[in-house]
């Protein structure tokens, strides 16, 4: 079997090996707008859109996104970057989730959001 046929194989291997790993995926949907911008004191990136989230996760507060990262993350950054600009433009955003927060917080998990025009 050559290298690329083992390397094709790599996913197949790990969603058998971490099966609660494999098994998360992200769920987003266009929103209106970008309504609360908020930086906690656990430093991390919480956003809230227009309406709530699709609760998708069966999250216990849809009503606002923590970022994956802290706000020290690069990628954080530039999450809240592109919130504040929707923020103060009103321009619709994507955003994808990737489940819930462990209790007692229970947020959805900001994994991705992107500026619509």
């Amino acid at each position: 079997m050559s290298f690329k046929s083992k390397l094709m194989l790599l996913p197949v291997a790990l969603s058998l090996i971490l099966p609660g790993m494999a098994s998360a995926q992200s769920h987003g949907q266009r929103y209106d707008y970008v309504t609360k911008v908020n930086v906690g004191e656990d430093n991390f990136l919480y956003i809230s859109v227009s309406g709530d989230y699709a609760n998708d996760h069966g999250c216990l507060r849809p009503f606002y996104a923590r970022s994956e990262f802290p706000l020290t993350d690069e990628r954080t950054k530039s999450w809240l970057a592109i919130a504040m600009e929707s923020f103060r433009s009103r321009k619709e955003v994507w955003v994808e989730n990737n489940g819930c927060m462990a209790l007692p917080a229970g947020y959805l998990i900001l994994a991705k959001i992107q500026l619509q025009q």
